[in-house]
């Protein structure tokens, strides 16, 4: 009796079991799946513990340190403060639409408050979860695809160096190191759980443990697309997952996956209902879900200009040098720029690639197996890529972060295409496996040295981006947060040489100025900030602090009360306005808590 072959054109094997812990006599011991655990365990502690000493950073500011929805559970029972009662709207419009990761970060904070020690370690917990969900699923694939008991050396070098690339990866720290972009790591681990979970499901013989998977699948979809807007290509990854690898039915098949598909609709429904509520047009476009910014740039100069970047995420995933926090990137108009029509060829070359392989793979060769999962890994990459490097404008060109979930499909494909060269070699076979763990020596290497920069992730940044703006301007935040006001103005100053118009280096330039006693300075450039803009309340609260350091407690009286009618919620004012009148009493006055006046540009 002949045996049926699947979609890769081998026989399927049975349920995608991970196998037990092989013993000497059946394997050798680097082929134990058990053995694999434990070594991707130890890459991840030993390339990421020196990130547990990485303060907070840029966006963790207002996200999570100066947010007071991660400070009670109960903002996840009840109704959320009405719009007036935020400083900053898009702390509510984030919450509502990524729950679940405001979740764990609320379950951090009532766990160990805000020592940031704590927050690396979840996010690094997540990432060994990701890596992890990155061999079982790698191997779960192969076994479900592949003939039962053939080739085990190619089933144990793909999954494990997949993985172990993965978990030491240099790009990979700003996903993880970078707390705040916990959204994007979870969102990546729910994302690999839901396919891990759905192979269980289509390998499972037990119509009960099928039903649990199914499940648990969905659930983990759900909880994606709340965590972040990159799981929105989830169920396209599960159609290649089911129509590549997969058997039965077309039906049967098509009315599984039908429930993944709607919960494609989940981000659409809650940014629309968001921008219902919302009193201005598009607002929650922009400040709600980060994905679209209404500033200079069109979504044709946008995804002309990802053309571009596409080749330097390639670059970093090939060569992860020069990484940075930070890109000064310039914005491409013309599809018909020399370097955007090589780029548009590279895409071209490599998109192109994966269809080709894909249709190898279809041929008789007895690398079809091979040629799926390299294919499956291009189009993984690219749809991934979609949702950030596409036709809908970020604020930001570039950030590596959005490298970690398109990361995996890339490196399946080029870890397969290195099986296929040990097998086309089999005398060097010893070559190409050494060549692959010299990567990861330095791979990890340079990620503990990575981890290093983060600790001064801005002074790094302005040697990078020394014609930026923002690295200057975040980069006086951050010696203003270290007690540093008098280095802070020499950084402000250089941002503001670079962008004249930058209105929050104007801001955090006069806040310097009150922390380093120049109060005569520091009233000078806060005027200035107030005829441009009368009513920004964070401005009229620092002129009433130079005021009040002064003596001159009712001018100061005066700007409290306005920063105050202007904004209700914004504590500061409120608090130095009771301190300030007390003194009025008294004669005399205390310096104010110090505010938190340093903005970064998010």
């Amino acid at each position: 009796m002949k045996n049926r072959k699947n979609k890769a054109g081998v026989s399927p094997a049975g349920p995608a079991e991970v196998p037990a812990p092989a013993s000497v006599s059946d394997a050798s011991l680097m082929e134990d799946p058990f053995i694999h655990l434990l070594l991707l365990i130890c890459l991840c502690f030993a390339s990421y513990w020196n990130s547990m000493a990485v303060p907070f950073t840029f966006d963790d500011f207002p996200y999570l340190c100066e947010n007071p929805l991660i400070r009670s559970l109960s903002f996840f029972s009840g109704s959320l403060p009405p719009d007036s009662a935020f400083t900053n709207i898009d702390l509510k419009y984030n919450f509502i639409l990524r729950p679940v990761a405001y979740f764990t970060f609320t379950l951090n904070y009532l766990a160990g408050g805000m020592q940031p020690g704590s927050y690396h370690l979840v996010n690094l917990l997540i990432h060994l979860g990701s890596t992890l969900l990155v061999y079982l699923l790698v191997r779960s694939l192969l076994i479900l695809a592949r003939q039962t008991g053939k080739d085990e050396k190619s089933l144990s070098f793909i999954s494990f160096f997949t993985a172990a690339i993965f978990a030491v990866h240099p790009v990979q720290t700003q996903a993880v190191t970078y707390i705040v972009q916990r959204f994007t790591s979870l969102a990546a681990f729910l994302y690999l759980l839901t396919i891990f979970l759905y192979l269980r499901y289509r390998s499972s013989g037990s119509s009960a443990l099928r039903a649990v998977y199914f499940l648990a699948a969905l659930a983990s979809a759900v909880c994606a697309m709340k965590t972040k807007e990159i799981a929105f290509t989830l169920p396209f990854v599960l159609l290649m997952v089911e129509f590549l690898f997969l058997e039965g039915s077309r039906r049967k098949r098509i009315l599984g996956l039908l429930p993944f598909l709607l919960t494609m609709l989940i981000i659409p429904l809650n940014v629309a209902e968001l921008s219902a509520q919302s009193s201005q047009s598009g607002s929650v476009l922009m400040n709600g879900t980060n994905l679209v910014n209404f500033k200079n740039v069109s979504p044709a100069d946008y995804a002309i200009t990802q053309l571009r970047v596409l080749m330097t995420y390639l670059r970093l995933l090939i060569f992860p040098v020069n990484l940075n926090i930070d890109y000064d990137y310039p914005l491409y108009t013309s599809l018909f720029d020399r370097i955007i029509l090589l780029s548009l060829a590279g895409n071209l070359l490599l998109f192109g690639g994966g269809i080709w392989l894909l249709k190898l793979s279809y041929g008789e060769t007895v690398h079809r197996l091979h040629l799926r999962i390299a294919a499956f890994g291009i189009l993984w990459y690219f749809t991934a890529l979609s949702v950030e490097s596409s036709i809908i404008p970020l604020d930001d060109l570039i950030f590596e972060h959005r490298l970690y979930l398109p990361s995996v499909g890339f490196l399946l494909s080029a870890v397969t295409g290195a099986d296929l060269l040990r097998q086309s070699l089999p005398r060097r076979t010893p070559a190409v496996a050494g060549a692959i763990c010299l990567i990861l020596i330095v791979f990890s290497m340079a990620t503990i040295r990575r981890n290093s920069d983060w600790k001064n992730i801005w002074q790094d940044a302005v040697e990078k981006s020394p014609n930026k703006a923002r690295p200057w301007n975040n980069l006086g935040d951050a010696l203003m947060k270290g007690g540093n006001p008098v280095q802070a103005i020499t950084s402000f100053k250089k941002a503001l040489d670079l962008q004249p118009d930058y209105a929050d280096a104007w801001m955090n330039l006069g806040t310097a100025y009150i922390d380093a006693g120049e109060y005569d300075k520091a009233l000078e450039v806060l005027h200035s900030v107030l005829r441009k803009n009368p009513l920004d309340f964070h401005a009229l609260n620092s002129v009433g602090v130079a005021y009040a350091n002064q003596g001159e407690i009712e001018k100061a009286v005066g700007f409290f009360e306005k920063s105050n009618a202007v904004n209700p919620a914004y504590d500061t004012a409120r608090t130095n306005l009771e301190r300030a009148r007390r003194e009025l009493g008294l004669g005399g006055y205390s310096p104010p808590i110090p505010e938190i006046g340093v903005r970064s540009l998010e």
